[in-house]
């Protein structure tokens, strides 16, 4: 699986990670091997529970798995990153125009279904499933820097790990399995988990509706309150590596 999707505008909002609602409401629905454009929204039904509606179907988030894997081959490669599958009592593939939307819909259908694997998920939840306050991947990877002098090697973070042994690591922790440190076989294996993991959040640790300020940063000297205007999980990941690489 390769990156996401690059850094798009996003308006800013009372410096603050919220973000306004994506002006497109569309959202392409796989069916018979391509994509039926459909509006979508989340509503309250009825019975006060919320609802993630696909033109004219239902979906009951709370009884919904939502995951990136796709489970389809014909699907071109360009268009599944940025797709994600919800699994209800049918099957539906939402393909989104563009990375802002993207992010926007996986973030608010996160908050009601169970999402299913750890990497390519939003962080919040990524630390939730690990229950430590960063994401397993990260944890463990640092645990075994730190057991084996990682901060003597120079150029680390610039090196690659094994794609056969990344892999083997991704599918562990995507089954929803620990991670036993001596895994890692080496410094730069570990390293390049951590790098591979960052790489694939939906929404990067220095938020899209953020970066614009992040930029700024280094002409208006205001790092402690960006800093505290970071989600918590933010901030606490952010630490973890920093604590790190300042050694």
């Amino acid at each position: 699986m390769t990156e996401k999707c690059n850094v798009p505008s996003i308006n800013v909002v009372n410096n603050s990670t919220q973000r306004k609602l994506p002006h497109c409401q569309y959202v392409g629905v796989y069916k018979r091997r391509k994509f039926e454009e459909k509006k979508i929204s989340i509503i309250t039904n009825k019975l006060k529970r919320r609802v993630l509606v696909i033109g004219t179907k239902e979906i009951d988030l709370e009884t919904s798995i939502l995951t990136l894997d796709l489970n389809d081959n014909h699907i071109e490669e360009e268009d599944a990153l940025l797709c994600f599958r919800i699994i209800s009592n049918k099957i539906y593939i939402l393909k989104f125009d563009n990375c802002e939307d993207y992010v926007y819909w996986m973030e608010q259908i996160a908050e009601l279904a169970t999402v299913r694997g750890m990497y390519g998920i939003p962080l919040k939840h990524a630390i939730k499933k690990s229950q430590w306050r960063v994401p397993l991947p990260i944890f463990r990877a640092m645990q075994y820097l730190e057991e084996h002098k990682g901060d003597e090697y120079v150029g680390i973070f610039r090196m690659s790990g094994g794609t056969v042994e990344m892999k083997k690591i991704r599918t562990q922790v995507d089954g929803e399995k620990d991670i036993d440190p001596m895994d890692f076989c080496d410094c730069v294996l570990a390293a390049a988990v951590i790098k591979d993991y960052l790489r694939l959040l939906p929404n990067p640790l220095i938020p899209y509706n953020l970066y614009e300020e992040f930029i700024e940063l280094r002409n208006n000297h205001r790092g402690h309150q960006f800093v505290i205007n970071l989600p918590l999980e933010n901030q606490n990941t952010l630490w973890y590596i920093f604590s790190f690489l300042r050694r």
